[in-house]
């Protein structure tokens, strides 16, 4: 049976944030590693303020694109950079719309999220967000950047995992959300070495977990 592949959902404005963190392409190396296929899917052209883009034909276009890319088993893992997270809870609610279970969401990986584009916030649904969660951000000074992160992590249907990234060879880790800085902080776990390695680990963890417990995304 072939292994579930990892599809990235690219940020639609490229915010500093998620630039920060990591470049799409830089996850192939990591999903080498596990033996994982990855895709990446780009917008033609970066969304610009006040240019009225529309959400619909993203998701049916995300649709086509995820099933041309899903094993013969149904299973992905679920990527998203900056404000892509929106489309991917937009397309996460679509397929529950309209009955769509032959793709399963293994585990969804929000990078640097952000539910806002060019001061604009959709109203973006998290309800259909699988059990499976990570969240992964910079440990910044930047409350309100921070705060966006918190905000996000606290909405989720399920306790998610929590990454705070602190440097190239330090992190912090907890599965303990607040939406209070400092309790996330004072709960949180301090690691020596790099984040990207750890979130590969959890990967493959949450595959396992998925097939203890046989959910659909």
């Amino acid at each position: 049976m072939a292994q579930a592949p990892v599809i990235v959902i690219s940020d639609l404005a490229q915010s500093p944030g998620a630039r920060r963190l990591i470049a799409p392409m830089h996850l192939a190396p990591l999903m080498s590693d596990i033996q994982r296929d990855l895709y990446v899917i780009q917008w033609a052209r970066e969304w610009q303020a006040g240019g009225g883009e529309r959400f619909n034909p993203i998701l049916r276009d995300l649709d086509l694109l995820i099933g041309s890319a899903t094993p013969d088993a149904g299973k992905i893992h679920l990527v998203s950079l900056g404000s892509g997270a929106i489309p991917a809870f937009k397309w996460l609610t679509y397929c529950a719309r309209e009955n769509k279970s032959t793709t399963q969401v293994a585990s969804f990986t929000l990078l640097a999220p952000s539910l806002s584009v060019h001061e604009r916030t959709p109203r973006t649904s998290l309800t259909q967000a699988p059990r499976d969660m990570c969240v992964i951000g910079e440990e910044s000074d930047d409350l309100i950047q921070f705060q966006e992160l918190l905000s996000t992590a606290v909405r989720l249907p399920h306790e998610p995992s929590l990454c705070l990234v602190r440097g190239p060879e330090s992190y912090l880790w907890s599965d303990t959300i607040s939406a209070d800085r400092a309790q996330v902080l004072q709960s949180a776990v301090e690691f020596s070495g790099s984040w990207k390695h750890a979130w590969r680990d959890w990967i493959v963890t949450s595959d396992k977990s998925f097939a203890n417990y046989g959910r659909t995304g």
